[in-house]
């Protein structure tokens, strides 16, 4: 699976990535200084709502919430490049 990386920011405490494969765009957020992950895949319902996604504790909670391989290839991806201090 080719994963696009549409923009990358990672500063002391904060991760930012722009995630494309595609098929499916994610937005992923990580602050460590607060201790949690924001998900949003940015799908039609996420076009016509425009909702802030998802929270979650820990990476591993983000793989499993979601059902699709795609989502989970990107989230594995973000736990790699933060993994990577």
């Amino acid at each position: 699976m080719d994963l696009q990386i549409i923009n990358q920011t990672k500063e002391e405490n904060i991760l930012s990535l722009e995630i494309n494969n595609g098929k499916k765009s994610a937005f992923i957020y990580q602050n460590k200084k607060i201790g949690y992950i924001q998900v949003i895949c940015k799908n039609a319902a996420h076009k016509v709502w425009g909702g802030m996604g998802r929270c979650f504790n820990n990476y591993d909670e983000a793989i499993e919430a979601y059902k699709s391989s795609d989502m989970k290839a990107m989230i594995r991806y973000a736990k790699q490049v933060s993994d990577e201090d």
